[in-house]
């Protein structure tokens, strides 16, 4: 005799529609430094519910110390932050 697995469960749908839904992340002017260096240059951007953000870049570019930075974990590894938000 063959088991029947349940079925999937159904997720209602949350995502917020319309320009009125605050971003739940807004990064503004980001840099981060380590030491002399600046690794990553007033980058802003923002995030709503729903959205997905893609962040590419060649080797190098900032993509995971931006990441980091946001977790605020790149202050862990050394980095400062003279601006942003």
């Amino acid at each position: 005799m063959t088991r029947r697995r349940a079925p999937p469960p159904r997720f209602k749908d949350c995502r917020l529609t319309g320009s009125s839904a605050s971003p739940l992340l807004t990064i503004d002017r980001l840099s981060v430094e380590f030491g002399s260096s600046r690794v990553v240059n007033e980058l802003s951007f923002s995030v709503r519910a729903g959205q997905t953000l893609t962040i590419v870049g060649e080797s190098g570019s900032g993509k995971s110390v931006t990441s980091l930075s946001v977790m605020r974990l790149a202050d862990m590894m050394g980095g400062t932050f003279p601006t942003g938000r």
